[in-house]
């Protein structure tokens, strides 16, 4: 009998390119509706008014809410008060 033993190749971690280094600063920018939800205190109702009323940019990917949280912060600043 022999003895055969499998060995994983060790692999050496692949350094982000820079492409995929802006994809992944973009994508920190979206965030789900529960962190909208709980950061802005706001309720589903709002968030349906915000997103009807083209206010606010978001995606929906496989039933689940993103919002682009860019554009909140744009929408804080267009209403601010001075």
């Amino acid at each position: 009998m022999t003895n055969t033993t499998k060995t994983k190749a060790k692999t050496k971690p692949v350094a982000a390119t820079e492409p995929c280094k802006e994809l992944l600063t973009k994508a920190q920018d979206w965030v789900d509706k529960q962190d909208i939800v709980d950061y802005f205190h706001l309720s589903d109702r709002t968030l349906q008014n915000l997103r009807d009323g083209n206010e606010i940019s978001w995606s929906n990917i496989g039933g689940k809410l993103y919002y682009h949280l860019p554009s909140f912060v744009a929408l804080l600043e267009k209403n601010m008060k001075k």
